[in-house]
C-alpha cells in the first residue's frame, strides 16, 4: 500500500451533492471534494471536463479531471482496514461500479457520502464488503486553493423563483402579521392563567369577565391557526406554480441529448420534487418566521421574570436534543435502508410484470419466485428494524413529555418558596415555558429540513439550469426536397475516445430513398437524428439546401419540414385518433385519413371493431408492434415533411411491407426518405446507400456500385440482419 499524503486534518464538513443521473456519481463526488476545499465548480463545467455520458466516467478520467480543475493527489490501492489513514474528502471506488466520498472513519463505523442516496453510516464489515480497493486522495494546488466560486456554482433558478414568490407583499405582510399574532396570543394565555389564579385566591373572586377574556383568547387562537394555515397554503401554491410552470416548459425546451442521459424515473422525480418542495418550504417558513420568534420571545420573557425557570427550559431543550438526535439519526438511517430495499423490490416487480409473458414462455417462474420472496423478506426485515426504532423514539419522547411540565413546575415552586414569584406569576410563566418547548422538535428538524430543500432545489436546477435548445434564426425555410451535405460531421458520444460520428462526409441528392447501413455502434441512429437537427454536431456541418441546421437552430417540426420516427413510438391513453393527432391540434379528419393511408394504417384500423376510436392505454398494451410503428409514421406525415427519417421503425413490418411503405411515401408528399433498416431487399432498392463504420462514412453511392467496391458493405449484406439494428453509444 502506498503511504497516504501527510496533509493536515480539516475541520470543515463535507456537503452532500446528489447525482442527477444514474451515471453521474463521478460528477457529484468531484463537486463535493472541490466544494470541501473551497473551490466550488458548477455541474456543467464538471460534466464537460469529465466527459461523462450514458456510461459515466472511469477512475482515471476522474483523476485527470480533478487535476485539470486544480486538485493534486494520488490514486491508492489499499484494503478496507487501511481507510483510517485517508483524509476526509477522499473518493472511493464502490461496489466496482460507483464512486462515493469518504467523510470519516472510527473504530467501529465509517461515514460516506453516497451521491445516489445521501450520507450513510456503515459498519466496518459493510465497508469492507463494498469498497473496491481504489481511492483517490486529492487536495488543492497551492495556486488553486480557495479560489472564488464560479458563477454557475452559485446561481440557482429554482431558489430565485422561490424567493420571488415568498417576498410578494400579498404573502410577506400576512406572514409577519401571523408571527406577531401568535406571540401576542401566547402572552395573552400566560397573562390570563396568572389572572385566573390571582382572582381565585382573592377574598371575593369574580370570573365572568375572565370567562369573556378566555373565550376571546380561544377565538383568537383559532383565528391565528386558521390564518397561519391559509397563508402557508397560499405561499406553497405560489411556489409550486412558479417552479412547476417553469419546469414543465423547460423540459420541453431542453435539447434531446438532455433526455437521452436521464431515465424517465429521474425526470418524474424532478416533477414530484416540486410538490415535496412546496411542503418543505412552507414548513421551513412556519418554523423560522412563526415558531422561531415565538420560542425566542417566550424564553426572554421567562428569563426576565425567573432565571431558574429559563435555565430549566434551556437544560430541558439541551437534554431533548442530546436524547433525540442519536435516535433521529438512527431513524433516518433505518428509513433510508428501508426505502432502498423497497425501491429494489418495486423495480423488480415492475420489470417482472412487464415481462411476465416472456418469463412464462421460458419457464423461469420458479427462480424468479424465489428471488421475489427473498427481496420481500429483506424489505420486511428493514421495515421491522425501522418500526422498532420508531417505537423506541416514541417511548422516549412520551417520557420526556411527562418530564417537561414536572421539571418546570419544580423550578417554579422553588422560586415561589424563595418568595421571588407569586403562585399566579409562576403558573403563567410555567405555561410560557411549556409553550416555548412545544415547537422544539420542529426547530431541531431545521437542519435536516434545509438539507432536504437543498437536495430538491439542486435536482430541479438540473432541469431549469439547462440551456434551452437554440431557437431558429429568422430566414427562409430550407427548400425540400433539397440536397443534403455532411461536411466533416462529428458528434461526441458517452465514450470520449470514440465519437458517435467522426468526420462524416457525404452528399445526398433530393427526392431519393437513402438507406443508412452499418454494424452495431456504427453511428446509424446518431446520423438519423442529426439529419433532422435533433442532434447538434460538435464539429463540422450538416446543410440542407445550403443552410447549416445547427447555425440556424433548425430542428424537427412542421415549420421546417423535417421529421424523425424512432423505434419507440410513444402512445398515450385515449384513442387511435387522439394518438394520431398528437401535437397537431388542427388536423382534420381527412388529413388524418390521408396520413393513415400513406402509412398503411387505414385498412388495419378500419378492420378493428371501433376503428379510429379504438382505446389505447398503458403505452399501447395489446396493440401489434407493427400497428404502433405505423401510428408513429402517420403522426409524422400529418406535418407533411419534405425529409422523413425512419430509424429502424419498419423492422417489425417485414421486408415486403417496408418496401411498399417507402414507395408510397416517395410517391406521396414526402420528398426524401431516409431509412435505417436491417432488410437487405429494402437496402438494395434504395437510390443511395451510406455505409458507416465506427462513426465514419466508409462509402456512399448507389447500392450496386458500393457493393462492388466496398468489402465492409458486402460483409453487412451477408449478415442474417443485413445492416444490424442495435443502437450505438448515445451522444
Amino acid at each position: 500500500m502506498n503511504a497516504s499524503i501527510p496533509w493536515p486534518r480539516r475541520r470543515a464538513r463535507l456537503r452532500f451533492v446528489p447525482q442527477m443521473t444514474a451515471s453521474e456519481c463521478s460528477v457529484a463526488c468531484l463537486a463535493m471534494v472541490l466544494a470541501f476545499h473551497g473551490m466550488p465548480v458548477d455541474r456543467r463545467t464538471l460534466r464537460r471536463t469529465l466527459g461523462t455520458g450514458r456510461d459515466g466516467a472511469s477512475a482515471h478520467a476522474l483523476y485527470q479531471a480533478a487535476r485539470a480543475l486544480g486538485l493534486r493527489g494520488r490514486a491508492l490501492r489499499l484494503g478496507a482496514a487501511a481507510l483510517d489513514s485517508l483524509e476526509p474528502g477522499t473518493i472511493l471506488h464502490w461496489e466496482a461500479r460507483h464512486f462515493v466520498v469518504l467523510e470519516r472513519v472510527t473504530r467501529g463505523h465509517a461515514w460516506i457520502l453516497d451521491p445516489a442516496v445521501g450520507r450513510r453510516r456503515l459498519t466496518r464489515v459493510e465497508l469492507a464488503a463494498s469498497f473496491s480497493g481504489i481511492a483517490l486522495e486529492l487536495r488543492p494546488d497551492d495556486a488553486s486553493a480557495r479560489r472564488p466560486a464560479t458563477p454557475g456554482a452559485i446561481a440557482s433558478p429554482t431558489r430565485r423563483r422561490i424567493v420571488q414568490a415568498t417576498l410578494r407583499p400579498g404573502l410577506l405582510v400576512p406572514l409577519l402579521a401571523v408571527a406577531l399574532a401568535a406571540v401576542a396570543v401566547g402572552l395573552s394565555v400566560a397573562r390570563l392563567s396568572s389572572a385566573l389564579v390571582t382572582r381565585a385566591l382573592s377574598p371575593a373572586p369574580r370570573f365572568h369577565d375572565l370567562g369573556l377574556a378566555l373565550a376571546a383568547v380561544v377565538i383568537a387562537t383559532m383565528g391565528v391557526q386558521r390564518l397561519r394555515a391559509s397563508v402557508l397554503r397560499r405561499l406553497g401554491l405560489a411556489i409550486e406554480a412558479a417552479v412547476s410552470d417553469a419546469l414543465r416548459q423547460r423540459l420541453l425546451e431542453v435539447p434531446a441529448a438532455f433526455h437521452r442521459l436521464r431515465a424517465t424515473e429521474d425526470l418524474l422525480d424532478r416533477l414530484d420534487r416540486v410538490r415535496r418542495l412546496r411542503t418543505q418550504i412552507t414548513r421551513l417558513v412556519g418554523i423560522t418566521v412563526i415558531d422561531g420568534p415565538s420560542f425566542a420571545i417566550y424564553l426572554l420573557v421567562v428569563a426576565a421574570w425567573s432565571l431558574p425557570m429559563a435555565v430549566t427550559a434551556v437544560v430541558l431543550a439541551s437534554l431533548h436534543r442530546a436524547i433525540t438526535m442519536p435516535l433521529r439519526g438512527a431513524q433516518l438511517r433505518a428509513a433510508s435502508h428501508e426505502g432502498r430495499e423497497q425501491s429494489r423490490l418495486e423495480g423488480f416487480q415492475a420489470r417482472l410484470l412487464r415481462g411476465l409473458g416472456a418469463i412464462k414462455g421460458a419457464g423461469q417462474e420458479a427462480g424468479l419466485a424465489a428471488r421475489w420472496t427473498a427481496l420481500r423478506a429483506e424489505v420486511d426485515a428493514s421495515a421491522h428494524a425501522h418500526a422498532r426504532l420508531e417505537l423506541a423514539a416514541t417511548s422516549v419522547l412520551e417520557g420526556f413529555g411527562l418530564l417537561v411540565p414536572v421539571a418546570l413546575l419544580a423550578a417554579g415552586a422553588y422560586e415561589v418558596s424563595r418568595g421571588t414569584l407569586s403562585v399566579a406569576a409562576m403558573l403563567g410563566l410555567h405555561w410560557l415555558a411549556v409553550a416555548l418547548l412545544r415547537p422544539l422538535s420542529s426547530l431541531m428538524d431545521l437542519r435536516g429540513l434545509r438539507e432536504s430543500i437543498r437536495g430538491s432545489v439542486e435536482r430541479i436546477d438540473d432541469v431549469l439550469g439547462e440551456p434551452a435548445a437554440p431557437r431558429p434564426t429568422p430566414g427562409p425555410r430550407p427548400a425540400l426536397p433539397g440536397p443534403i451535405e455532411l461536411r466533416s460531421l462529428t458528434v461526441a458520444s458517452s465514450t470520449p475516445e470514440r465519437p458517435a460520428l467522426a468526420g462524416a462526409d457525404a452528399r445526398l441528392e433530393p427526392a431519393q430513398h437513402i438507406a443508412i447501413v452499418g454494424g452495431s455502434g456504427a453511428g446509424k441512429s446518431t446520423l438519423a437524428a442529426a439529419l433532422v437537427g435533433l442532434v447538434r454536431p460538435d464539429r463540422g456541418q450538416l446543410c440542407i439546401d445550403g443552410q447549416d441546421l445547427a447555425a440556424r437552430g433548425i430542428g424537427p417540426g412542421p415549420e421546417h419540414g423535417l421529421a424523425l420516427v424512432s423505434p419507440a413510438v410513444p402512445l398515450f391513453n385515449g384513442t387511435i385518433r387522439d394518438n394520431l393527432a398528437l401535437g397537431t391540434v388542427a388536423a382534420s379528419p381527412d388529413a388524418l385519413e390521408e396520413a393513415a393511408r400513406l402509412a398503411g394504417l387505414h385498412a388495419i384500423v378500419e378492420a378493428l371493431p371501433r376503428g379510429y376510436d379504438t382505446a389505447v392505454f398503458d403505452d399501447g398494451r395489446g396493440l401489434d408492434d407493427g400497428l404502433k410503428r405505423r401510428i408513429g409514421i402517420a403522426r409524422a406525415l400529418l406535418a407533411r415533411p419534405g425529409l422523413l427519417v425512419l430509424d429502424d421503425v419498419a423492422a417489425s413490418l417485414g421486408a415486403a411491407a417496408e418496401r411498399e411503405l417507402v414507395q408510397a411515401l416517395l410517391a406521396g408528399p414526402v420528398g426524401t426518405v431516409v431509412t435505417v433498416t436491417p432488410h437487405r431487399s429494402t437496402i438494395e432498392r434504395a437510390d443511395l446507400v451510406i455505409v458507416l463504420d465506427a462513426g465514419r462514412v466508409i462509402d456512399s453511392g448507389p447500392p450496386a456500385v458500393v457493393r462492388d467496391r466496398c468489402a465492409g458493405y458486402r460483409r453487412l449484406l451477408e449478415l442474417p440482419a443485413a445492416a444490424g439494428s442495435r443502437e450505438e453509444p448515445t451522444p
